[in-house]
């Protein structure tokens, strides 16, 4: 796992967001695409998917009102479509990846699977 200070630019949708990362010796990545690691929220054509990012614009008001954060990424390689996995931990010690799946606006991914 990797950690960096980061900047929100924007979110994509409820489990997708755009940083600018510092990458140490003030060096900036910009519009990195973040996506959320072990949760999948509805797609944002859905009336869920409008209301999960919703809660995660005022998500990140409440707790990072300056949009500084932390991200911890899985690996420091680019998923299928580009984007980085990861965990975005506010100031405040929120987690925005847990809050996501215990409020119900994401579900855990990959869905696990009973025994056999």
């Amino acid at each position: 796992m990797y950690e960096y200070q980061a900047r929100l630019v924007r979110p994509i949708d409820a489990d997708t967001w755009i940083l600018h990362v510092d990458l140490g010796m003030h060096v900036w990545q910009h519009d990195v695409r973040i996506r959320a690691a072990g949760l999948n929220a509805p797609e944002l054509s859905t009336p869920e998917g409008s209301a999960a990012l919703a809660w995660v614009i005022d998500w990140f008001g409440q707790h990072c009102p300056d949009g500084l954060l932390t991200v911890r990424t899985q690996r420091d390689r680019n998923d299928n479509y580009g984007r980085l996995l990861g965990t975005i931990t506010a100031p405040d010690g929120a987690v925005l990846n847990t809050e996501l799946l215990t409020t119900g606006h994401a579900a855990p991914w990959p869905r696990a699977t009973a025994p056999a």
